[in-house]
């Protein structure tokens, strides 16, 4: 984090795996396609939650979800907690078109930006082979999108949806043409992400990427602690911030801090 980024081998679900290999090797449980549905208070204290109905007690929980879903889930929530969260603005969404080559693109960077153009290209595979076949390449064209073209991308009527979802990526391929032309005659896979997918898969308040704005005069983002004891806050609604790595930090901030910041040798 410190002298920059990386990318993981086998890409970010691996570093995914791993986290949840330390957690099963120190005795823990995952649980998954469970929603959360309550947080358990009692007296000012945190007593566990429920999921899908069923009751997990705990004397911590750690929330590590938008934190705009957490007035909706915990009572007793002091009034000036709520407006700081409320007056939390949603960060820029985004659309990303995803794409499987039969072209090799090994003499391209594996990360381009099109500032001109709104757009940055991602080689994946320049990254780690293991993501393309010998020959081919994988590559994602993202742009970012402000908020309204949430309403946008409606759902509401799923045909209009599918129709703007596809028009869409097939913009972002045009684009992309002008900086590796001939894209489109190479396309074996294609598939593309709009701000509701992000939305679908994170749970992030209109899908927003970086969970809040983080421009220099937005509003502070909520301390890990919250005013329950025994619930603590961490991802990318608390400092420091969106992106893997600093979700991360968030992590261990919380954990240092229910850990009584003992340091280990």
């Amino acid at each position: 984090y410190i002298v920059g980024g990386y990318y993981p081998r086998g890409g970010s679900q691996a570093y995914a795996d791993l986290l949840a290999r330390v957690i099963r090797e120190s005795g823990g449980r995952i649980l998954v396609n469970r929603k959360v549905e309550k947080i358990l208070v009692e007296e000012g204290e945190v007593k566990g939650v429920v999921a899908d109905g069923e009751v997990f007690e705990a004397s911590i929980v750690v929330f590590d979800a938008n934190v705009k879903q957490l007035p909706g889930m915990v009572e007793g929530l002091p009034e000036d907690f709520i407006r700081q969260i409320e007056n939390l603005k949603p960060s820029v969404t985004a659309f990303i078109t995803y794409l499987g080559l039969d072209l090799d693109l090994s003499s391209y960077p594996p990360l381009i930006k099109d500032l001109d153009q709104g757009i940055g290209l991602v080689i994946n595979s320049n990254l780690d082979k293991s993501l393309a076949p010998e020959g081919c390449s994988s590559l994602a064209i993202i742009t970012l999108l402000p908020q309204d073209m949430y309403d946008y991308f409606s759902k509401k009527d799923p045909a209009v949806y599918l129709e703007r979802k596809k028009k869409y990526a097939e913009e972002l391929i045009e684009k992309a043409e002008k900086i590796i032309p001939g894209l489109r005659e190479h396309v074996v896979v294609m598939d593309a992400a709009t701000p509701h997918t992000f939305e679908r898969y994170t749970l992030n308040y209109r899908g927003a990427i970086y969970a809040f704005d983080q421009s220099m005069d937005a509003p502070p983002r909520p301390y890990f602690k919250t005013p329950i004891r025994g619930l603590y806050l961490a991802g990318a609604s608390t400092f420091p911030g969106a992106g893997i790595e600093a979700v991360t930090i968030s992590g261990i901030i919380a954990a240092r801090d229910i850990m009584d910041w003992r340091t280990y040798r």
